[in-house]
């Protein structure tokens, strides 16, 4: 009985010079537990999950660039005439479709950013009245209307079918 005891002790006593366990030395997962996970590979063994990432600063990116465009004073006479429209429509496009693929996976906050989005659009507009060269415009916000919905479409399709879908097969 003495016998049990003390190798019970002797293990309790820490690592051996022959044992497996040395302070430093590497050990191995058992073989039920999962593969630790690549950069690539998002915690659901999935497609790759720098995507979200980039289109959240894109975002951000261009909400800053339209934000500096918008509210600062125009020079005088740029000429632009009905381009300005264009412009509009292009730059809540952007924004539109970045931020819906910002939000990648949730189909549910795509009209919400919609709507976020065209509030922007009518604060630009309605700030515009006090800014020297600019002027308020039904149209403008009509084009920034027309830009955001067509992101909203844009970024569903390039989800579904397009280069950024997700595979829905496991990574190995």
């Amino acid at each position: 009985m003495s016998s049990i005891s003390t190798s019970s002790t002797a293990n309790t006593a820490g690592p051996t010079a022959d044992s497996s366990e040395m302070v430093g030395a590497p050990t191995s997962a058992p073989a039920d537990s999962p593969r630790p996970l690549s950069p690539t590979v998002d915690h659901h063994g999935l497609a790759p999950t720098w995507q979200p990432f980039f289109f959240k600063y894109l975002t951000l990116a261009l909400w800053l660039f339209t934000s500096w465009h918008a509210f600062m004073p125009d020079p005088g006479g740029s000429g632009v005439g009905n381009l300005d429209k264009l412009m509009h429509f292009a730059a809540f496009l952007a924004l539109s479709v970045s931020a819906n693929l910002a939000a990648e996976r949730k189909p549910r906050i795509a009209w919400p950013l919609a709507t976020a989005l065209l509030a922007y659009g009518a604060l630009i507009e309605i700030a515009q009245i006090w800014i020297p060269g600019r002027d308020a415009s039904w149209l403008d916000l009509l084009s920034d209307a027309c830009g955001i919905a067509c992101g909203v479409a844009l970024s569903r399709v390039l989800l579904r079918w397009g280069p950024l879908r997700r595979s829905r097969q496991k990574i190995v």
